[in-house]
Protein backbone atom coordinates (compact mmCIF):
# COMPACT_ATOMS: atom_id res chain seq x y z
CA UNK A 1 0.00 0.00 0.00
CA UNK A 2 1.30 3.47 -0.78
CA UNK A 3 2.38 5.78 2.02
CA UNK A 4 -0.10 8.39 3.22
CA UNK A 5 0.63 11.77 1.58
CA UNK A 6 1.76 13.29 4.89
CA UNK A 7 4.55 10.71 5.50
CA UNK A 8 8.01 10.08 4.10
CA UNK A 9 8.27 6.70 5.83
CA UNK A 10 6.52 4.48 8.35
CA UNK A 11 6.71 1.11 10.10
CA UNK A 12 4.09 -1.56 10.38
CA UNK A 13 3.58 -1.95 14.15
CA UNK A 14 2.73 -5.66 13.77
CA UNK A 15 5.89 -6.89 12.06
CA UNK A 16 8.07 -3.73 12.08
CA UNK A 17 8.36 -3.72 8.29
CA UNK A 18 9.72 -0.36 7.18
CA UNK A 19 8.14 1.45 4.25
CA UNK A 20 10.17 4.36 2.86
CA UNK A 21 9.00 6.81 0.22
CA UNK A 22 12.16 8.92 0.08
CA UNK A 23 15.86 8.44 -0.44
CA UNK A 24 16.67 10.46 2.68
CA UNK A 25 18.74 8.28 5.04
CA UNK A 26 17.32 10.14 8.05
CA UNK A 27 13.81 8.87 7.31
CA UNK A 28 15.04 5.28 7.11
CA UNK A 29 17.11 5.58 10.29
CA UNK A 30 14.15 7.17 12.10
CA UNK A 31 11.86 4.27 11.18
CA UNK A 32 14.60 1.74 11.90
CA UNK A 33 14.86 3.26 15.38
CA UNK A 34 11.09 2.89 15.87
CA UNK A 35 11.29 -0.76 14.81
CA UNK A 36 14.24 -1.47 17.11
CA UNK A 37 12.52 0.39 19.96
CA UNK A 38 9.50 -1.86 19.44
CA UNK A 39 11.75 -4.92 19.75
CA UNK A 40 13.37 -3.54 22.92
CA UNK A 41 9.91 -2.97 24.42
CA UNK A 42 8.74 -6.44 23.37
CA UNK A 43 11.68 -7.98 25.24
CA UNK A 44 10.32 -6.25 28.36
CA UNK A 45 6.74 -7.41 27.71
CA UNK A 46 5.71 -3.93 26.56
CA UNK A 47 4.56 -2.39 23.26
CA UNK A 48 5.02 0.86 21.44
CA UNK A 49 2.15 3.29 21.81
CA UNK A 50 0.16 4.00 18.66
CA UNK A 51 0.34 7.30 16.83
CA UNK A 52 2.83 10.07 17.30
CA UNK A 53 3.91 9.66 20.93
CA UNK A 54 6.34 12.45 21.86
CA UNK A 55 8.74 10.24 23.84
CA UNK A 56 8.83 7.60 21.10
CA UNK A 57 9.39 10.30 18.46
CA UNK A 58 12.23 11.74 20.55
CA UNK A 59 13.84 8.30 20.91
CA UNK A 60 13.52 7.58 17.19
CA UNK A 61 14.83 10.96 16.07
CA UNK A 62 17.75 11.10 18.49
CA UNK A 63 18.71 7.54 17.57
CA UNK A 64 18.51 8.54 13.90
CA UNK A 65 20.77 11.54 14.60
CA UNK A 66 23.38 9.26 16.19
CA UNK A 67 23.23 6.84 13.24
CA UNK A 68 23.43 9.71 10.75
CA UNK A 69 26.54 11.03 12.50
CA UNK A 70 28.11 7.55 12.46
CA UNK A 71 27.62 7.36 8.71
CA UNK A 72 28.98 10.86 8.07
CA UNK A 73 25.71 12.74 7.55
CA UNK A 74 24.88 15.97 9.34
CA UNK A 75 21.43 15.86 10.88
CA UNK A 76 21.63 17.37 14.36
CA UNK A 77 19.93 20.65 13.41
CA UNK A 78 17.03 18.85 11.76
CA UNK A 79 16.78 16.41 14.68
CA UNK A 80 16.65 19.29 17.15
CA UNK A 81 13.81 20.93 15.19
CA UNK A 82 11.92 17.64 14.97
CA UNK A 83 12.26 16.93 18.70
CA UNK A 84 11.31 20.54 19.51
CA UNK A 85 8.13 20.07 17.45
CA UNK A 86 7.01 17.42 19.97
CA UNK A 87 8.52 18.85 23.18
CA UNK A 88 8.62 22.34 24.70
CA UNK A 89 12.08 21.60 26.13
CA UNK A 90 13.98 19.41 23.63
CA UNK A 91 17.04 19.04 25.85
CA UNK A 92 14.95 17.77 28.75
CA UNK A 93 13.14 15.39 26.39
CA UNK A 94 16.46 14.01 25.15
CA UNK A 95 17.74 13.60 28.70
CA UNK A 96 14.60 11.65 29.65
CA UNK A 97 14.89 9.47 26.53
CA UNK A 98 18.63 8.80 26.50
CA UNK A 99 18.39 5.52 28.44
CA UNK A 100 16.01 4.05 25.89
CA UNK A 101 18.08 5.52 23.03
CA UNK A 102 21.04 3.61 24.47
CA UNK A 103 19.00 0.38 24.52
CA UNK A 104 17.91 0.88 20.90
CA UNK A 105 21.48 1.58 19.79
CA UNK A 106 22.73 -1.47 21.68
CA UNK A 107 20.29 -3.59 19.69
CA UNK A 108 21.19 -1.97 16.35
CA UNK A 109 24.94 -1.51 16.54
CA UNK A 110 26.02 -5.17 16.52
CA UNK A 111 23.89 -5.72 13.42
CA UNK A 112 25.25 -2.59 11.73
CA UNK A 113 28.86 -3.42 12.55
CA UNK A 114 28.38 -7.01 11.36
CA UNK A 115 26.81 -5.73 8.14
CA UNK A 116 29.75 -3.43 7.45
CA UNK A 117 32.37 -6.14 8.06
CA UNK A 118 30.61 -8.60 5.73
CA UNK A 119 31.16 -6.39 2.67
Amino acid sequence: APLPPDRLAQINPKDYAIQVGTQTPAAFFHELAHAAHGKVKEAKGEKLKGGQNKKQETIAEFTAAVLMEMYGYKHTGNAWKYIRHYNKDPLEAIMQAVGEVEEVLALLLPALVKGESDE
